[in-house]
């Protein structure tokens, strides 16, 4: 899996979450701005997955602060 377009949007300066469904690979960019949540199609946890997410942006707030 290419990370082209992940990498780009972190050059523009947005943050990136990325939903690895499944056994998908980690694309392993060590960047703040960037989250992997691993999340799978049979079992899906919608707000498991958007509590992670919260989470880190909450993360992301205290650390600029």
């Amino acid at each position: 899996m290419t990370s082209t377009p992940t990498l780009t949007a972190l050059a523009a300066g947005y943050l990136v979450v990325r939903l690895r469904e499944d056994d998908s690979p980690s694309l392993e960019i060590d960047d703040p701005r960037y989250h992997e949540v691993r999340v799978y199609s049979a079992a899906p946890r919608p707000q498991r997955t958007m509590d992670e997410v919260s989470a880190w942006l909450d993360g992301l707030k205290l650390a600029s602060s």
